[in-house]
């Protein structure tokens, strides 16, 4: 792998597998995911992306170094649409059916995944001083269920995936949100997030202007994270799959880049340490 201050601009914080790599670990719509990101990864500008080095960590017992902050990355657990999709008969893609749920809560088979997380986040050493969570039902679910002794939580626009017209994705605003969550934080996301503009749909988009846009929400996470760091080392963080392959594959750079290609499954927590470098 290259030196990452011999990587160009918008390769920074890319991960130098090729797709034909990635193919090893994904296979059908994941895999075409995937690309889809590579071809966004060219024709974003990245150029001040954070430089990172990252390793998963499989025993958090002990405070990560003064230059890294340490990442609970989860993806949100089972959800009414997801067995909406798995019993889906009809034409087209599920997501865009009339009937598929709008911002679906978790089933509870989703809330089980989500508290069976329990035993590991409450041996985490040290325990996060803020958790951030996506705005969707599923996701903010999942994040108070893993973290019930969590003392910060705050809502972020950036870590959604983005709908444009995916019934699942349409976001909801703060005020309905914090009715059902009133522990949670939606102050920066009523300022930050337009409703009206998150719903709007693109006609005729393709799959990669879909993951351009995607990239810049994931990129714009790190650097989030970067002006963090000082105040909290150990973050939260409850998404959803396609975000998390932007930001694992593209966002950051692994020093065993095949530890970020393996997909999130439903209620999967990863540890792992980003450590921020100068470029």
């Amino acid at each position: 792998m290259k030196s990452l201050a011999a990587l160009p601009p918008r390769m920074h914080g890319r991960s130098s597998l090729s797709t034909l790599a990635a193919s090893s670990f994904l296979e059908g719509s994941k895999l075409k995911h995937f690309e889809a990101l590579d071809e966004a990864a060219k024709q974003v500008d990245r150029s001040g992306l954070p430089v990172t080095l990252c390793r998963i960590n499989k025993n958090p017992t002990s405070p990560p170094d003064a230059s890294s902050v340490r990442l609970l990355l989860i993806r949100h657990g089972e959800a009414e649409h997801n067995v909406f999709s798995d019993n889906f008969k009809g034409e087209g893609e599920s997501s865009f059916h009339p009937d598929c749920p709008i911002d679906p809560f978790l089933t509870e088979k989703g809330l089980s995944q989500a508290k069976a997380l329990i035993p590991q986040t409450s041996a985490l050493v040290p325990q996060p001083s803020l958790i951030l969570t996506s705005p969707l039902k599923r996701a903010t679910q999942t994040a108070l269920a893993a973290f019930p002794d969590g003392r910060s939580f705050m809502c972020s626009h950036l870590l959604t995936e983005g709908s444009n017209g995916v019934r699942e994705d349409m976001i909801s605003d703060g005020e309905s949100l914090s009715k059902f969550f009133p522990s949670v934080d939606y102050s920066a996301y009523n300022e930050d997030c337009d409703i009206a503009a998150e719903h709007a749909i693109t006609p005729n988009s393709d799959l990669v202007f879909s993951k351009r846009k995607l990239m810049v929400r994931s990129d714009d996470f790190l650097r989030q994270i970067q002006g963090l760091k000082d105040e909290h080392r150990v973050i939260g963080v409850a998404t959803h799959s396609q975000w998390l392959q932007s930001f694992c594959n593209f966002s950051l750079n692994f020093e065993d880049a095949s530890e970020s290609l393996e997909w999130f499954g439903t209620g999967e927590l990863r540890v792992v340490d980003v450590e921020f470098r100068h470029k």
